[in-house]
Formats: C-alpha cells, structure tokens, sequence
C-alpha cells in the first residue's frame, strides 16, 4: 500500500516533506509538498509559476489547474504580491 499524504494523494509520502520554509522553495499545489524552485518540473499559468514534486502531479495541475486553486488563489496571489 502506497503511504498517503494529509491531502489524500498518494503522490508523496510525509517523509519526503520538508520543514523548510525558505524562498527557493514553493508548494506543490496538488500534494501540498515543498518543492525546490530549481526544479525542472513546474508550469506558468496566468502569469503565476507553480513547482510540482513529479510528473504526476503535474499533470494533475495541467488538466485542471482551477480545481488545485480554487482555495488558494487569494493566497497564492498575495504571496506572489508580496503581502502575506
């Protein structure tokens, strides 16, 4: 059995989760993991850079990017601004 992580998604175990919370480091919008801003997996979308831990989720985010911010934008937004 796959671990899960708090978000239901099988993608990334808490294990593999960091407690850092730096600038080079952003969170994967489907799995909620921080992520290296240095990876190569990551995707533009309205002018707003999302990193993502693997392909997988990824994907996710690419085929329904609106279900993955739908709850977050405001903070997603007011973090790239600055603000929060």
């Amino acid at each position: 059995m796959k671990a899960q992580n708090s978000n239901g998604h099988s993608c990334c175990s808490p294990k593999n989760q960091s407690a850092e919370s730096s600038s080079d480091f952003a969170k994967d919008p489907v799995c909620g993991m921080q992520v290296d801003k240095n990876s190569k997996l990551h995707s533009d979308y309205h002018g707003i850079q999302y990193y993502f831990c693997n392909a997988k989720c990824l994907d996710k985010f690419e085929g329904e990017p609106e279900r993955f911010l739908s709850s977050k934008k405001s903070e997603t937004q007011l973090q790239q601004e600055g603000i929060n």
